[in-house]
């Protein structure tokens, strides 16, 4: 047993060996290493970033264009539908208010961290920060309420009294 384990370690020493070796020995270079960043132009250097919009129930809410941390606009908007969805299931007055913070604007539904409005969201031409924090907040109460009223005994039971009031008429 240990023969072999002897052997066949010698063997991939000698392959590890012979990989290292080769290039020289073939008149080739060996891969260089790639240039520093610093020589790379920083507009080259930087992937671009595809932004991605908040939807709730097929309603435009925001289109994410920052990438916070390396968090790219489609992790973002995941993470902003998945936290919608649990304060919806909770219940409550899905209430919308939002806080200013050095980096943005942070979105609230009933007191809880919903997403993040950066300041590179904000498109570069058209109306102040400030009137596009108040527009955004006020399309994700809109939608939320007609969620509420969508998934509402109540609004089911009225609706239903009309239809049949209609269809009797």
């Amino acid at each position: 047993m240990q023969r072999t384990v002897r052997f066949f370690g010698w063997r991939a020493f000698g392959a590890a060996l012979l990989l290292a070796v080769a290039p020289f020995a073939l008149g080739q270079q060996p891969a260089q290493a790639p240039a520093p960043a610093a020589s790379v132009p920083a507009s080259a250097a930087a992937p671009a970033v595809a932004p991605r919009m908040l939807r709730v129930f097929n309603r435009d809410i925001l289109l994410m264009r920052a990438a916070p941390l390396g968090m790219l606009p489609e992790e973002r908007v995941q993470r902003a539908r998945d936290t919608l969805r649990a304060r919806m299931e909770l219940g409550g007055p899905l209430k919308v208010t939002s806080r200013t913070t050095p980096v943005g604007h942070a979105v609230l539904v009933d007191d809880a961290l919903t997403f993040m409005i950066m300041d590179e969201d904000v498109p570069p031409l058209g109306e102040a920060k400030e009137e596009f924090v108040k527009a955004t907040l006020a399309r994700l109460q809109h939608a939320l309420d007609e969620v509420r009223e969508a998934h509402s005994l109540e609004a089911m039971l009225k609706a239903a009294g009309v239809a049949v009031i209609a269809t009797a008429a």
